[in-house]
């Protein structure tokens, strides 16, 4: 009886665990350095990238936010909503330069509230937190493995003075 309920407890943690398969899709577009257009057969769908936040690309209310994320970061100087958005620019070019019209590999989360899918792209989130182009949000990433990964990814771009850490 023992080894019965050992083994019907194991399967259910098992089965609780969930497991991430790598999925391949084609990039077809890039929005801004978070939010992306993949192809995966006959599905084409708006994807946003999971536990990071870029800056902005258009003007909005999220600009004065980020404003005060690199006020807090940069104490001394007063930043402007054009330097955010230059930013944000910079980035997406970036993303688009490395990412665009190729196929990629990633872990999808589900969707979010406005009904993009939340991925992880393989070599992608990592290297945006990694090299000071985005900030670390770990609210949304339910992978805890992955997230401490791009929470030291985020103290090491701090630590080197990298991207929106040091002067960009």
């Amino acid at each position: 009886m023992k080894k019965l309920l050992f083994l019907l407890a194991l399967t259910l943690s098992v089965s609780a665990t969930p497991t991430l398969l790598w999925q391949t899709a084609k990039v077809t577009m890039v929005s801004d350095g978070d939010t992306v257009w993949l192809q995966d057969g006959h599905k084409h769908f708006k994807a946003r990238l999971i536990g990071l936040d870029t800056f902005e690309t258009k003007m909005n209310h999220r600009v004065f936010m980020q404003m005060a994320t690199l006020n807090d970061l940069h104490p001394r100087k007063t930043h402007t909503a054009k330097e955010v958005l230059a930013i944000g620019h910079k980035t997406a070019r970036w993303v688009k330069n490395r990412i665009l019209n190729k196929m990629i590999q990633y872990h999808s989360y589900g969707t979010d509230k406005y009904g993009r899918e939340l991925i992880y792209i393989k070599n992608l989130n990592y290297l945006l937190i990694r090299y000071g182009m985005a900030v670390q949000y770990p609210t949304n990433l339910l992978h805890p493995k992955r997230k401490s990964f791009l929470l030291d990814a985020s103290r090491e771009a701090n630590l080197e003075k990298r991207g929106i850490y040091g002067t960009f």
